[in-house]
């Protein structure tokens, strides 16, 4: 879904498209088309900011009850729950708003009302640490990880071949500044806030 839902009430009260809408328009097409059994969207925490304007004649309605209910007169009971994902084990920091959608067409063993009402208290039993960031990232011998390596172990060669002979490069003006950024900070007595450790300098990709 759009992070900017500022132009929805206006989007979806004469069928006009435009960018802060496109993106949640086609969602719901989606979900109008292939009727899922239950659904789960992810939007930024904002949404819940009024979009309204102040001389509206209709009650002024945050993006995210708007949302709400244009997900409802499809046909599904929806709830909305803003969650931290570093609650879920999940090594980022983020707060986003997470809607939940259980068609109303379906047969289930309750009602879609009585499975919205039990959500919150099973987001609350799936919390867990965070878990290591190493089991979000590529092994250090996976080939698409050794593939950037060696690209950029190659562009550095040519950067210091660039240097050697004195011949300009794309990286000169980059080079620059950073050596302009360094005599400063050197001239002001500026420490830099972290010292690598051995293990990092001894890495390939620290070069």
């Amino acid at each position: 879904m759009n992070n900017d839902f500022s132009s929805l009430k206006t989007a979806l009260k004469d069928g006009t498209d435009c960018s802060s809408t496109a993106t949640f328009n086609g969602v719901c097409h989606c979900v109008e088309k292939t009727q899922p059994s239950a659904f789960i969207l992810e939007n930024v925490d904002s949404m819940d900011t009024s979009s309204g304007e102040e001389d509206d004649r209709e009650q002024t309605k945050s993006n995210l009850q708007m949302a709400l209910n244009y997900l409802e007169g499809l046909g599904y009971t929806c709830c909305a729950e803003k969650l931290k994902t570093s609650d879920y084990g999940v090594p980022q920091r983020r707060t986003r708003y997470y809607i939940f959608g259980i068609s109303n067409k379906d047969k289930f063993a309750v009602s879609a009302k009585e499975i919205i009402k039990l959500i919150p208290a099973r987001l609350t039993a799936c919390m867990s640490v965070n878990s290591p960031i190493d089991h979000f990232l590529l092994k250090d011998d996976d080939r698409v990880v050794l593939a950037e390596l060696n690209r950029r172990l190659n562009a550095g060669d040519r950067r210091a071949q660039r240097k050697a002979s004195s011949e300009p490069g794309p990286s000169s003006s980059g080079d620059k500044w950073r050596e302009q950024h360094s005599n400063l900070a050197e001239q002001l007595g500026v420490k830099w806030p972290l010292t690598p450790s051995t293990q990092l300098t001894q890495s390939r990709w620290f070069e």
